[in-house]
């Protein structure tokens, strides 16, 4: 059995989110088996996989850059609503929610700031989301990350003003 190259990628990626001791995501994946409270590499890979297509010029640092940078400003955000952030992220229904809304947050954050994926610069598009999404919301999220991450963008959408 052969290695895709995507597969390759999400390998790569996953390995350095387990592996880079200044991962935002130390110590969450289980690398191996599934385990309670922590990102399996399957949920990891379902969940990235869909944005592949955006990342198409980017190596796996890139990647893992902008990836890093996104889970920096979720934590942010959560350690606001939450004093047990990581017990959110590692839902497989909200991480793979979460990872649903990276595409048009990493939009927003080009939009604003062009090519500039600072966990400061995630934060900033990503308060709105922040500001109005209910903790229980968070807490129940539902068997759908679909539904979940249709509530998660429309809380992220601003009022347009000229």
């Amino acid at each position: 059995e052969y290695e895709t190259n995507v597969e390759a990628l999400l390998r790569d990626v996953f390995d350095m989110f387990n592996d880079d001791p200044t991962s935002p995501l130390l110590g969450l994946l289980s690398p191996a088996k599934k385990s309670r409270k922590k990102i399996s590499r399957t949920t990891f890979n379902a969940a990235v996989k869909p944005l592949v297509s955006i990342f198409t010029d980017k190596d796996t640092d890139e990647i893992y850059e902008a990836l890093s940078s996104y889970f920096i400003a979720i934590f942010s955000g959560l350690e606001n609503l939450t004093s047990n952030p990581e017990e959110i992220i590692t839902n497989a229904i909200i991480f793979r929610s979460i990872m649903h809304v990276f595409i048009n947050s990493a939009q927003r954050v080009k939009d604003r700031f062009g090519s500039s994926y600072t966990p400061d610069n995630f934060s900033e598009v990503l308060e709105p989301m922040f500001q109005k999404v209910q903790i229980s919301k968070l807490k129940s999220p539902g068997k759908s990350y679909l539904d979940l991450s249709k509530y998660l963008s429309n809380l992220s959408k601003t009022e347009f003003t000229l």
